[in-house]
């Protein structure tokens, strides 16, 4: 396109040089002379005006520098910022030129935050008469982190759900507030009875209400991710004190052999102790806030005193894994008596010691130092008598029509013939006929009968 230096406008013929488009601001409607007071069509938005601001974050009144411009109602300028803003929004102002600090709004309100005016953004300003107006839409969808919505279905655990809090899941699959109280501050106590479900999932409440124990708590209120919560000390750290800014934050806790969880009086931490488990909740914004990482699961880990171990395991489990040894086989039972599986394959473990077997009989025998048999020897007669058994049998009563007089019945507790004999005849102990009787003797001052026991089919000593 050729170049345009100049332009004529209206009947009269007037011709407005526009050689230098810094010096051009507008034309009249009614093709008069252009000066500053006239009430003018602005040109500026097909490629007017525009400065750059590098004003410190906090100050609140944001200085920009553009020749030629000059303020009117309808004026307008794009400004690239390359500092974010750290002052109050109510307090924020554009000063173009020096030509008089005008607050800056959005739909003629605040900005929603102090960041909206960030590093390295272009915003398109105009100006009311009062306020410079930011022109166009900007992003400020408060929700545009990820966010569960619990329906209606969810219930507040035994100790409730605390508003402004993080909470988790517990045993009885309920949402339980990480601490006992309600909004922010230091000195909040830990809710360290609750016992938590294992993977963590940690969540945010942002309603500002408490919902009590047993309470339905309302869709659109537990976040999964927030970007900057204002955190609740433990008694053990003070606003004072604060956290490490942009590092990650954890919740301390220990593990029973179920594999449940609970959080211990510490609560929030950055530093850690050999034994405990940590969650990692999220990472410090500042000293003080800081933002809800995003898991499906929070990711929990095991401090072994050096280091953190991811931890996948309830307590149980992975002591026992502790106890194998690095490069340890395997090994299970196996079907065949002896043997056992080492690594799948067959080995033998005890082989049984061999002998030379025997017949049925009577034997003497030896054993190993293992107790097993190692010889046998027949049982002879000698064998016996050795122990003190006759060689052959003695009788104890007379039989029917015998005429030996030489045998001994001996009483109960005689131990020889001579301790206290008493003989009897045949005609003492049997009838003529062979039926057994009885006879009764004195003994030791009283007396004993001698009775047959027809069941048992013996001679009984009966004293009286």
């Amino acid at each position: 396109m050729s170049d345009i230096s100049h332009i004529q406008l209206g009947a009269d013929g007037d011709v407005y040089d526009i050689k230098d488009a810094s010096a051009v601001r507008g034309i009249k409607i009614n093709g008069a002379s252009v000066t500053a007071s006239d009430s003018v069509v602005d040109l500026t938005q097909y490629g007017g005006y525009y400065g750059v601001c590098s004003t410190a974050a906090a100050t609140a009144i944001k200085e920009v520098s553009c020749t030629g411009f000059e303020l009117f109602t309808g004026a307008m300028i794009t400004v690239k910022f390359t500092i974010t803003n750290s002052a109050a929004v109510a307090d924020i102002k554009l000063d173009v030129n020096s030509t008089g600090a005008k607050n800056i709004k959005y739909r003629n309100a605040n900005l929603s935050a102090v960041g909206v005016i960030a590093a390295n953004r272009i915003y398109h300003f105009v100006y009311d008469g009062t306020y410079w107006q930011i022109i166009g839409d900007l992003d400020t969808n408060s929700n545009t982190y990820d966010r569960t919505s619990v329906q209606t279905r969810i219930y507040a655990g035994g100790v409730g759900v605390f508003n402004y809090s993080i909470c988790g899941l517990d045993k009885d699959q309920r949402m339980q507030s990480f601490t006992t109280t309600s909004g922010t501050g230091t000195s909040k106590a830990f809710n360290t009875s609750a016992k938590f479900l294992y993977p963590p999932t940690i969540m945010y409440h942002s309603a500002n209400a408490t919902i009590a124990s047993g309470s339905v708590i309302s869709n659109n209120v537990l976040y999964e991710q927030y970007p900057s919560i204002d955190l609740r000390y433990s008694t053990n750290k003070t606003s004072s004190s604060g956290f490490t800014q942009y590092k990650c934050l954890y919740i301390e806790c220990t593990i029973d052999s179920d594999g449940l969880w609970s959080i211990t009086s510490n609560g929030f931490v950055q530093t850690f102790t050999e034994g405990k488990y940590y969650i990692l909740v999220g990472c410090m914004y500042n000293t003080s806030i800081y933002q809800l990482a995003m898991f499906a699961y929070n990711p929990m880990f095991y401090y072994d005193g050096t280091n953190l171990v991811s931890f996948i395991f309830k307590p149980a489990d992975k002591t026992k894994l502790d106890g194998i040894a690095t490069g340890a086989t395997k090994v299970e039972s196996s079907s065949t008596n002896g043997k056992i599986k080492i690594n799948g394959t067959d080995t033998t473990v005890y082989t049984h010691p061999s002998g030379t077997s025997a017949s049925s009989g009577l034997y003497k025998v030896a054993v190993d130092s293992l107790g097993h048999v190692s010889s046998t020897t027949a049982v002879a007669k000698a064998d016996i008598t050795a122990l003190g058994i006759p060689a052959q049998d003695n009788d104890t009563k007379n039989t029917a029509g015998s005429t030996d007089t030489s045998s001994k019945i001996y009483l109960i507790g005689a131990t020889s013939q001579a301790a206290n004999p008493q003989t009897y005849s045949d005609n003492e102990v049997y009838t003529t006929s062979g039926a057994l009787t009885t006879k009764t003797v004195s003994v030791g001052g009283g007396s004993c009968k001698l009775q047959y026991n027809t069941t048992t089919q013996s001679l009984d000593f009966v004293f009286s």
